[in-house]
């Protein structure tokens, strides 16, 4: 997790969201130096999920850093996610294939062994030459970003300081509104056959748990919350792996059954089939057991609550910062003054 400054809540929004987004492209960079390593199997991992967490940053706050974006860089940011999405299903698939084998009947392994020969196929073809080639498309993209959420253009006007709202303050309502947008996604969440909408609802819930971490320090009771957000999306995201599993070994059947109809693999192919329904199945009841019959209702309102908590006592006041160190007054200028402020983030964070 980023370091943040000790009164992040009370800072100007505007300040405090460039001070997290740049954090979270600091961390971003550690993992991307990591993807040169072939044996580090989680650094392709940890990369996309700070993106994620990055482009949540963004997409929360963004009236508040919609002059330092621009739609090519984001686009770019997308592009990334995009090109790595289907090697990192395969990369998902494999692993949990490579422990099918004590599952099954000698007789079905030809075809769990016939699978995952041709997944690796497709891992050298998807994920593989991508990873070697998004280390240098983000930093490109990186160095661009922090140029522009370095630099912060406000206004100083004569007469009392007049303050806008906090970095709690506008956390503090966007939770909230992220637990109304939870709320309606879940309620419409019927049973294991709505995967769409388990998908959905997977993302909100991703969204509610990255406004709810840098909070975490300053809100301890949000802290297993933050736990209970995570094991859903756990769930539901090994729901969707199955249902993306199940497409893919529908689509392995029918190329088996077109090029060697007599092939034994498919039996097993068969098994897998089964098998990976039958951990969707388990993956939904246990998401359904923490989450179903009011339970859900209790714990948004546990966030709700602290999202209440941050709009009601963020004020610049409880501490005394004042904005950007700004004096309230500049020297003589009737009109308003527009400046631009650098940030010193390696000393903020």
């Amino acid at each position: 997790m980023v370091r943040l400054p000790p009164n992040l809540m009370t800072r100007p929004a505007k300040e405090a969201a460039r001070i997290l987004a740049l954090s979270y492209l600091r961390q971003i960079g550690r993992d991307q130096t990591r993807l040169a390593d072939p044996e580090d199997l989680e650094a392709l991992h940890d990369f996309r999920v700070g993106i994620r967490r990055f482009r949540s940053c963004i997409r929360a706050y963004r009236p508040q850093l919609e002059d330092s974006l621009t739609r090519k860089t984001e686009q770019s940011l997308r592009k990334l996610m995009r090109e790595t999405n289907a090697g990192r299903d395969t990369e998902v698939q494999l692993k949990w294939l490579r422990n099918q084998g004590d599952r099954m009947q000698p007789e079905d392994t030809q075809g769990l062994f016939w699978l995952i020969g041709r997944l690796e196929g497709r891992k050298l073809e998807t994920l593989d030459p991508v990873t070697a080639r998004i280390g240098g498309q983000f930093r490109k993209t990186a160095a661009k970003l922090r140029r522009r959420l370095s630099i912060l253009k406000v206004e100083i006007e004569p007469g009392p300081g007049r303050h806008g709202p906090t970095f709690g303050q506008v956390t503090g309502e966007a939770i909230e509104q992220h637990v109304t947008r939870l709320d309606e996604d879940l309620r419409q969440i019927v049973d294991v056959t709505d995967v769409k909408q388990a998908h959905r609802t997977r993302v909100s819930t991703k969204r509610l748990r990255y406004l709810l971490e840098p909070v975490a320090r300053w809100h301890p009771r949000s802290r297993d919350l933050i736990g209970r957000l995570k094991e859903a999306q756990d769930r539901l995201g090994e729901l969707h792996d199955m249902h993306v599993l199940l497409a893919d070994i529908a689509a392995a059947v029918e190329t088996l059954a077109k090029s060697h109809p007599d092939d034994q693999s498919a039996r097993g192919l068969r098994t897998l089939e089964r098998l990976a329904r039958e951990q969707g199945a388990a993956a939904f009841g246990r998401f359904d057991a923490s989450w179903g019959g009011g339970r859900a209702g209790r714990i948004l309102a546990r966030a709700n609550e602290i999202g209440r908590s941050l709009t009601e006592e963020s004020s610049p006041a409880h501490d005394g910062v004042r904005p950007l160190g700004l004096p309230e007054s500049p020297a003589a200028d009737p009109k308003a003054l527009p400046v631009e402020v650098h940030l010193k983030t390696e000393n903020a964070v």
